[in-house]
């Protein structure tokens, strides 16, 4: 800034008489403070608007800070919409989606502090959710179905529960395993393999298994099987 102020001075001073040749250099000075003043007026805006970024003029902890319960309430219905069903391949993420409306639902209880006098209509609204069909279902989903990481997770108790129950476990051949889908009891797996019956011959055979989440174990089980002789 004090060379803009001493080029102002020095065009001050000059201006009453002056050649052309001073007058061009003159002009090309007056560009050179134009530009410089504009770089100068830019940063200054630039400076402005990364503060006013910076304040929290539309989040949850300023509308807590005020009490705006209006404002809460929008902006956390707006979190519960986003949160949508994914899916990893062929599996949905239950557990995934049962976590992020638990964390919701928690961070309305810590912004209420669990008092429903401070915030009347977003406890309510709490309590709707909770009661929700969405949240429902989520919680039973995720009880019957888990959430694998793959198919493994499904295949290796049938694995475990045909070498539990074949007449020579150490004949056991997998050929193959399919994940057909869902039923309301579990996943629905199909095994192909090759293992000795009762009378000591190699047979090829199909069975149908059911499997579900232990939510206490955290382990997927076969609660039902159906050999196809």
């Amino acid at each position: 800034m004090k060379k803009l102020i001493l080029l102002y001075v020095t065009l001050f001073f000059v201006s009453c008489s002056h050649t052309p040749e001073e007058q061009k250099r003159l002009d090309e000075d007056q560009k050179e403070i134009d530009a410089a003043q504009k770089k100068y007026d830019d940063a200054t805006k630039q400076i402005e608007a990364s503060e006013q970024a910076k304040k929290p003029t539309d989040s949850l902890e300023f509308y807590k800070s005020l009490k705006d319960e209006p404002n809460l309430i929008r902006l956390y219905k707006a979190k519960w919409e986003n949160i949508t069903l994914k899916k990893d391949g062929k599996f949905p993420q239950y557990e995934t989606y049962q976590t992020e409306m638990e964390n919701l639902l928690t961070g309305i209880s810590k912004a209420t502090n669990n008092d429903s006098k401070l915030f009347p209509k977003l406890e309510k609204m709490k309590f709707k959710w909770i009661d929700s069909k969405k949240y429902q279902e989520t919680l039973e989903n995720y009880m019957i179905f888990g959430q694998p990481f793959g198919e493994s997770d499904l295949t290796s108790p049938c694995k475990s529960y045909l070498e539990e129950n074949l007449n020579d476990p150490s004949s056991l051949d997998i050929v193959d395993f399919a994940i057909e889908g869902q039923s309301k009891k579990g996943w629905i797996v199909w095994a192909k393999y090759r293992a000795k019956n009762g009378f000591g011959a190699l047979v090829l055979q199909a069975s149908k298994f059911i499997v579900q989440y232990s939510i206490g174990n955290k382990i997927f089980q076969v609660t039902q099987a159906i050999t196809d002789n």
